[in-house]
């Protein structure tokens, strides 16, 4: 792989994905600036395009796990613009908050376990 495609400034350079640190929750970012860059005016801040959370089964590791899709709610074909200046105005601290009127939520169905696997 050429490391010029991963520059922020390609062409093909998309947004950000970030994730805590144990790998469960992960925040999708469009190409804006980062909230601490003070050289960024407010409508350069970059966008928080979805979340997503993973729950661990009681399995550890392997097996099925439930997760959760959080997406800026869409009315009347516009999307919500949400632009988190700390980890306090995310999709998911919203959530935990139990505050779900300004996004999409999804959850997949429970998982089961195959046992012919």
């Amino acid at each position: 792989l050429e490391k010029e495609k991963f520059n922020r400034k390609a062409p093909g350079f998309v947004g950000k994905l970030r994730s805590n640190f144990l790998g469960t929750e992960f925040n999708i970012y469009n190409d804006g600036k980062n909230p601490t860059d003070k050289k960024a005016y407010p409508n350069e801040i970059r966008e928080l395009l979805g979340s997503i959370l993973y729950e661990s089964n009681l399995m550890g590791n392997r097996g099925p796990r439930k997760m959760q899709i959080l997406l800026p709610k869409v009315d009347d074909g516009e999307r919500e613009i949400w632009r988190p200046y700390s980890n306090n105005d995310t999709l998911i601290q919203t959530l935990k908050e139990g505050m779900k009127d300004r996004m999409l939520y999804l959850m997949n169905k429970p998982p089961k376990w195959n046992e012919n696997l």
